[in-house]
């Protein structure tokens, strides 16, 4: 028998169907059966058994189900595209809340456990014991158990538009996700629209004085996504000023950073190698040749602007409320000749990925 642990804040009381949508995001397709001992409705248990490949799935006694609840929430991390849904719906009352999941993530726990905004940190052992290896969707385990006591209605994530390739090539994705449900809650993700440029022109627009810190918090020293992340703001800055970007003091990559692995990756290296110029950053990335050869068919008029995709599946008040965030921040949604772009852009990105 193994145990995890996970803490709650003063006064929780523990919902079957809430622990039961947690647990579930652990689990994936492998178990035959799954058995509850404590009170879970007849449709968490449904929605779990969808969730978990058809296992069998049963509770030593039958509850009702929990009710949406009124306010939404957000895994916050602290890093640029966590910050940049916060201030995207600032105008919103939007629950903060954070994980800390220790070990190798201590950076992220850093920069939370001191932001005025969070509303509670929950520090877990789960996935130091291995219990994020199923799914994604282990990083909503937190805010699923705690979803009945602080009134959830949704749950954001800082996922962008190049994070999964379903929206990365503009096709409408579910966002009805089986553990959610089981726990009364919806899936509030509006920034699917904004990639992690346009993200980062959020935050350094909004909060400048958290970029170091955030920085700082999401990525080792040396790391690719290090780099990455400084360059997406220096872009951002560039933007803004109406002004070259400026490559110096970069917190440079321990290894040169190649193409091939993530997808979301190459996509924002391409972004770079055409803002910049593949000559200027040659020395620290690997840049294909059908890459360089390649760049001048294409343009990123598009790069700040809000990809519709993200509006796919939410229902009229969220949709509402993100078209009131995006005019307060003054980001334009795609038109039909930036969707044309942007196609001509990711048909480039697969050329270049097909050729390696």
């Amino acid at each position: 028998m193994d145990s995890i642990s996970l803490t709650v804040p003063p006064g929780f009381v523990l919902e079957g169907n809430c622990l039961a949508a947690a647990l579930a995001t652990f689990c994936g397709v492998s178990y035959q059966q799954i058995d509850f001992d404590f009170p879970v409705s007849e449709a968490t248990l449904a929605l779990v058994s969808s969730s978990t490949g058809e296992a069998i799935v049963a509770s030593t006694e039958v509850c009702a189900p929990r009710g949406r609840g009124g306010r939404p929430a957000l895994s916050f991390s602290g890093g640029l595209d966590s910050l940049a849904a916060k201030l995207l719906m600032s105008h919103e009352d939007l629950l903060l809340l954070g994980t800390d999941f220790g070990g190798w993530f201590d950076r992220e726990f850093e920069f939370i456990r001191d932001h005025p905004d969070v509303a509670f940190v929950c520090s877990t052992d789960f996935r130091r014991k291995k219990y994020s290896q199923t799914a994604w969707t282990f990083m909503a385990a937190p805010l699923l158990l705690l979803a009945d006591h602080y009134g959830i209605s949704t749950i954001a994530f800082g996922t962008t538009l190049e994070s999964s390739e379903v929206t990365l090539r503009s096709r409408a994705t579910s966002t009805h996700l089986s553990e959610f449900e089981a726990a009364g809650v919806g899936d509030g993700t509006v920034l699917r629209g904004c990639n992690e440029f346009l993200a980062s022109k959020i935050v350094f627009q909004n909060a400048p004085d958290l970029v170091e810190r955030s920085l700082a918090s999401l990525a080792e020293t040396g790391s690719e996504k290090a780099f990455r992340k400084a360059l997406s703001i220096r872009i951002a800055r560039a933007a803004l000023n109406e002004s070259d970007v400026d490559l110096e003091n970069l917190p440079l990559p321990k290894m040169s950073v190649r193409f091939g692995g993530d997808i979301f990756v190459d996509f924002a290296f391409l972004v770079i190698a055409k803002i910049c110029g593949p000559d200027r950053l040659a020395q620290w990335v690997d840049f294909p040749p059908v890459l360089v050869e390649g760049i001048d068919s294409v343009d990123c008029a598009w790069l700040f602007k809000y990809h519709p995709v993200g509006f796919h599946g939410l229902d009229g008040r969220l949709r509402a409320s993100l078209e009131v965030g995006l005019a307060t921040h003054r980001i334009s949604v795609f038109t039909e000749d930036d969707l044309e772009s942007y196609t001509r852009f990711i048909d480039l990105l697969d050329v270049v990925r097909s050729n390696l």
